[in-house]
């Protein structure tokens, strides 16, 4: 813990000659905003579950499906070869690639190339050779290997339909919006067996074993849904178990042969779900909800089930969503969650009438499903923060004009989007709530478009493609009647390893406003011979890319001098320690020790705050709000990337959340440069652990903001060994009585907060504080400080 008697103010300098830290009037960057993070996607199966509500298509609504292809060698005008993807890699048992006839009536568009701009239906999808064929319903000109077309259909499969879980569409419940329920029957030959379930919470045992349960069920619940028996006497049998551990409910409710609302509300004391840690061997039990008749010969219909935690924000999200936003205070949110195969109409959905998406050539299943641009929204505008909207990369020119209406056409009765967002309670444009809409074009537009490619199925391979897309796309946004260049960012991914890629963008674009970047660091731990090795390279790393030569600075350079003239944004930033050196092995306990730990932390807003201050970046976003572990090159699993280690069993901030949230509780007006002089240590790091240059890293850092009176300071010691002094030279009186101090500075630079609270922060006053006082600065230490002139 922090021992306040190392943050004591000092009456004067000790020992060696301190480092004067001068807070000047000279404004670097005018008008700073907070920083943000990625709300991140809603998966019920791990930590990152969002939605109060834990029942995804609940309503049993058709899916929709979209997917980019590229030209394969041998496309004509009216037969397209779908390249990158090899058909002998398809597995019918496993689901695993796109049979004949998938695509069969799916809407097509070509968007480059000689053919740009035909569209039509696929009259037949059949497998050639290794190529899957899309037989198209006119032809035209020969398309050029490597051209672009979108395909999207909707489909009535779901992941929880079986021969038991039917999907009906002509017995609907009284005043229904949705156009299916589902039919639930029995197995005579399996008794046992639920026609519908739902499974949660199993990250610990289909994918991390450390993780342990992420999701305790405890509290208040509530259950709700439509229902009918098709025969007189019908019932139908609802169970929620830890599997094979803990029933918490099994309950028969009679029906009738009329649709009739039912509601059931439940109370589970603390420990009900057993919350211990489990070993490797033991089994790990998942949470399971089912659904099925109660009899042989029963059958039930059933619609919008829902099953959620009530919440005293009156909101779709959990509670714990918003008590971190709030804590956190983003400037930023942006809304990121696998969502490519999602049309507006399934965006602007309410949740109960939403059915799932997807967009891989890889499987034939939509299985994303998360929280809709409506909710999203209604969380930024209740948090204080400007919403940062992912589109996705396939939406035809009707719906970005619709986008663009329900973001900012008025509710008069002649626009339908529009009025749409009025039914819903937002009656004035959500262009009058917030100060910047940032709408990016999909994700990372530029990837390689091939298995490997975490957007396969979305990707429009380079940054050429990406540009000439992108700049078509947002055009028709710019055309659109209610567009106000004012109120929107629009935003170009680009690659932040490769920053001629944006030079593709901005060379083949000239619709957006930003290209964004995402310069994750510490990609490779590859030094642990002592602290400083592992730590200041990563701190040196901020300067090191904010100069020419680095990265960002480099990237920087080419959007706004040999492009159109545009910004940069930081889309996501974060560890990215996913690689594995295999002929220097360093165990996964290392690495997460290192990623997870409080002297880990401090990289974050090292980088942020020196890319304000050095590179005027003033809109970035750290990756993400919520996660336990993510994936590495080795089969490992690595704590990352949430800066939440879960919400619903623990409720832990990792120590990179808690040094954000000092970090913008600091950000406010302008800010001003700081002047250091004095001892002012450094020290030279070698390329290592990231580093791809030798770099002199600043021991002791300074940022400083001014807000009327108000004056704000965060100060870090980088040196992981030794205390260091500070002498605060606050260039005018200092009101007495208004300092505050907040400190992150646990003795142990590898404290975290995975299996218990070693780190958060501590706030106190400073009464005596005035120009010229002196601050002792423990080692790997961040320190806030507030006060008034």
């Amino acid at each position: 813990m922090i021992s306040l008697l190392t943050l004591t103010l000092l009456a004067a300098p000790q020992q060696g000659t301190p480092t004067t830290v001068a807070v000047t009037d000279a404004v670097v960057q005018t008008e700073v905003k907070r920083f943000g993070v990625n709300l991140g996607r809603h998966n019920d199966t791990s930590a990152e579950v969002l939605l109060r509500n834990i029942i995804p298509n609940g309503g049993f609504e058709p899916s929709s499906y979209r997917m980019v292809t590229h030209a394969a060698v041998g496309t004509t005008g009216d037969n397209w070869l779908q390249d990158f993807w090899r058909i002998f890699w398809n597995n019918d048992p496993l689901g695993v690639g796109q049979q004949e006839g998938f695509w069969n009536g799916a809407q097509w568009e070509i968007v480059t190339g000689p053919s740009a701009g035909r569209s039509g239906v696929v009259l037949d999808y059949t497998h050639i050779g290794d190529n899957g064929n899309f037989l198209l319903d006119s032809t035209g000109a020969n398309p050029s290997t490597g051209d672009i077309m979108f395909v999207t259909k909707t489909m009535d499969e779901m992941p929880e339909l079986n021969d038991l879980a039917v999907i009906e569409k002509t017995d609907l419940r009284p005043g229904t919006l949705g156009v299916h329920s589902v039919r639930l029957s029995v197995d005579p030959a399996q008794l046992w067996r639920f026609a519908l379930n739902y499974y949660m919470d199993s990250e610990f045992r289909d994918n991390d074993t450390t993780a342990g349960k992420l999701q305790l069920i405890d509290g208040d619940w509530k259950l709700g849904f439509w229902a009918k028996g098709v025969n007189s006497g019908d019932s139908v049998r609802i169970r929620f178990q830890r599997t094979n551990e803990a029933t918490f409910f099994d309950e028969v409710i009679p029906l009738t042969t009329s649709w009739q609302y039912i509601e059931r509300n439940y109370s589970f004391p603390a420990g009900t779900d057993d919350p211990r840690e489990y070993t490797e061997l033991e089994p790990h039990p998942i949470l399971a909800l089912g659904f099925t008749p109660s009899a042989l010969g029963e059958e039930v219909l059933m619609d919008e089930i829902v099953f959620e935690r009530p919440t005293s924000y009156n909101s779709p999200f959990l509670d714990e969503v918003h008590e971190a936003l709030n804590t956190l205070q983003p400037g930023t949110l942006r809304f990121w969650a696998f969502h490519f195969g999602e049309s507006l109409d399934n965006a602007l959905a309410l949740r109960e009438e939403a059915g799932y998406s997807g967009f891989s050539p890889s499987i034939r299943m939509p299985t994303y499903w998360t929280y809709s641009l409506p909710d999203f929204l209604k969380l930024c505008q209740d948090v204080g923060a400007d919403p940062w909207y992912v589109m996705p990369t396939t939406w035809t020119q009707a719906e970005i004009e619709g986008l663009v209406e329900y973001l900012a056409g008025p509710a008069d009765g002649f626009h339908p989007y529009a009025d749409l967002r009025a039914a819903r309670g937002q009656v004035e444009p959500w262009t009058t709530v917030f100060d910047k809409i940032h709408v990016e074009y999909g994700n990372e537009s530029w990837g390689g478009a091939t298995e490997t490619d975490p957007m396969f199925g979305a990707s429009l391979l380079g940054g050429i493609n990406t540009g000439q897309v992108a700049d078509a796309r947002f055009s028709m946004m710019r055309a659109a009647p209610d567009f106000d260049d004012a109120r929107f960012d629009l935003i170009i991914g680009g690659q932040a390893t490769n920053p001629n890629r944006q030079l593709e963008i901005e060379t083949n674009s000239s619709a957006h406003n930003t290209v964004g970047v995402a310069p994750y660091y510490l990609r490779l731990l590859d030094d642990i011979s002592s602290d400083e090795a592992i730590f200041q390279p990563v701190y040196a790393d901020a300067g090191a890319n904010a100069i020419i030569g680095g990265k960002v600075k480099d990237s920087q350079v080419l959007v706004e001098t040999q492009g159109q003239g545009s910004g940069l944004a930081i889309y996501e930033l974060n560890f990215h320690t996913t690689k594995h050196d295999a002929n220097n092995p360093i165990s996964i306990e290392t690495r997460n020790d290192v990623v997870s730990s409080h002297a880990g932390s401090l990289a974050l807003p090292i980088h942020m705050l020196t890319w304000l201050r050095d590179l005027g970046i003033k809109t970035q976003i750290t990756h993400s709000l919520v996660g336990f572990s993510g994936g590495t090159n080795d089969g490992e699993k690595i704590r990352l990337f949430g800066i939440m280690r879960d919400l619903l069993k623990t409720n832990r901030a990792r120590p990179n959340f808690l040094a954000m949230q000092l970090m913008n509780l600091a950000i406010r007006g302008d800010m001003v440069a700081t002047a250091q002089g004095g001892g002012n240590p450094s020290a030279l790091q070698p390329p290592i652990n990231g580093l791809e240059d030798y770099a002199d890293l600043t021991l002791i850092q300074s940022f400083a903001f001014r807000q009327g009176p108000l004056r704000t300071m965060v100060l870090f010691n980088l040196d992981m060994a030794n205390m260091q002094q500070v002498l605060v030279d606050t260039s005018g009186p200092v009101r007495r009585g208004t300092t505050r101090l907040a400190a992150l500075a646990p003795a142990d630079p590898y404290a975290d907060n995975e299996d218990s609270v070693e780190v958060e922060p501590v706030y106190f006053s400073l009464p005596g504080f005035q120009d010229g006082s002196v601050l002792n600065l423990p080692p790997a230490s961040m320190v806030v400080l507030v006060w008034r002139q």
